[in-house]
């Protein structure tokens, strides 16, 4: 797939049956088994629940693109749009980068995570430069030549990479890009116009499409590179799959009345009583009184502090409050006149949560007013929108 996509700065438009004696059964055993069997059907439904849902977390936590520090440095000193530093951890970047490769491994058993595949859509790009190289006619034509250093530079890359180390990123070889950006200075024509010699900077762009990669072996689509194709893609058949999502959702248990310390995927830490669990729906009531209402979903980890207590009622109510709800919505449906007006939080790449009254959305960005002030957030900041219900 050498040279097929540029990346976001370059596009223009820019792959025996066993015979067993007859047994009998007493009631009780029947039971027991009808048990197994159920237990076993009901694992086999969800498998790997606990470890996909981490899988999910991990994804939606770090960039959507990650530039290494090569790749940031050139953007940079070549004024590409996408040049912005993301402040955010290596570790962090690196654990949603295979995220989406481990995603790969699960295939089909992955389903659930391809609606934050496709909203996420992880990649990673590296920069390899290559100056004051000398193209001699003799060696070949100059696009045989200069592929030749592509896929030196290439495999070198995938060989020995301190971003994914090798056995990972060897699995996704077809969805590695490299896509060279040429310089020539002190050319040499021949009379026909043929390069006869040049001196030739030579830039490799190394682009890992970790989504793309994860998002065929769990579909079997190939719906291409970007994350605007696979939207599309989405749109037709994304029904089963949020499903998916819906059901792995419902497999996560919280025992009402139980205390529980919750870290959510915003950030955000609360602790409390489980008041209420349906629909993948959690309300919990903190020491203070005050009420929260959010899906499970929005859960990254929960740690129960006490057991269960009968004594609910004991709590103090706060009547000063009332209950907050976050529900998490996509980007594309504020542009829709009904949002308008409604109090949203956005989680963005790079900052705080933003939270305001929504003004209007496009395809470019979103305005909201904070405090007074009307301000504008560029779409490729935001990485969920919620809505606010109090």
């Amino acid at each position: 797939m050498i040279g097929t996509c540029m990346p976001a700065s370059y596009r223009k438009e820019h792959v025996m049956a066993t015979y067993r004696k007859p047994v009998t059964v007493n009631r009780r055993g029947i039971l027991c088994f009808a048990g197994i069997v159920f237990g076993c059907m009901t694992a086999l439904c969800h498998p790997h629940a606990d470890s996909l849902r981490s899988l999910i977390t991990d994804l939606c936590t770090g960039p959507i693109l990650y530039y290494t520090p090569e790749a940031l440095d050139y953007f940079a000193a070549t004024g590409a749009s996408n040049a912005q530093a993301v402040s955010i951890q290596q570790d962090v970047t690196l654990k949603s980068l295979r995220a989406a490769l481990t995603l790969a491994d699960m295939g089909k058993q992955a389903r659930a995570a391809v609606p934050a595949l496709v909203d996420r859509f992880v990649s990673c790009e590296h920069v390899i430069e290559k100056k004051g190289l000398q193209y001699v006619k003799g060696r070949g034509s100059f696009d045989d030549w200069e592929q030749t250093y592509i896929a030196s530079a290439r495999n070198d890359f995938i060989m020995s990479s301190y971003v994914i180390e090798y056995e990972t990123l060897s699995k996704c070889d077809q969805w590695i890009e490299a896509v060279p950006v040429v310089r020539k200075s002190h050319q040499r024509l021949g009379d026909n116009g043929t390069l006869l010699s040049a001196t030739v900077n030579l830039v490799i762009i190394i682009r890992i499409n970790a989504a793309a990669y994860a998002l065929n072996a769990i579909t079997g689509a190939d719906a291409g590179l970007t994350r605007d194709s696979w939207q599309r893609w989405m749109t037709t058949n994304g029904a089963s799959y949020r499903d998916a999502l819906v059901q792995l959702e419902k497999t996560r248990t919280f025992t009402v009345g139980a205390t529980y310390n919750i870290h959510l995927v915003t950030g955000d830490t609360l602790s409390g009583v489980v008041m209420s669990y349906a629909d993948s729906t959690l309300e919990l009531r903190t020491p203070s009184g005050k009420p929260y209402i959010f899906r499970a979903s929005l859960v990254d980890t929960a740690a129960m502090l006490t057991a269960a207590t009968s004594a609910l009622s004991k709590l103090p109510a706060d009547s000063t409050c009332s209950t907050t709800k976050l529900i998490q919505v996509g980007y594309k449906e504020l542009s829709s006149p009904v949002f308008t007006g409604e109090d949203v939080k956005f989680e963005l790449l790079n900052g705080p949560p933003l939270t305001g009254t929504l003004v209007s959305a496009n395809a470019d960005a979103a305005k909201v007013t904070v405090q007074g002030k009307e301000t504008t957030i560029p779409r490729n900041s935001i990485v969920c929108v919620y809505l606010i219900q109090k």
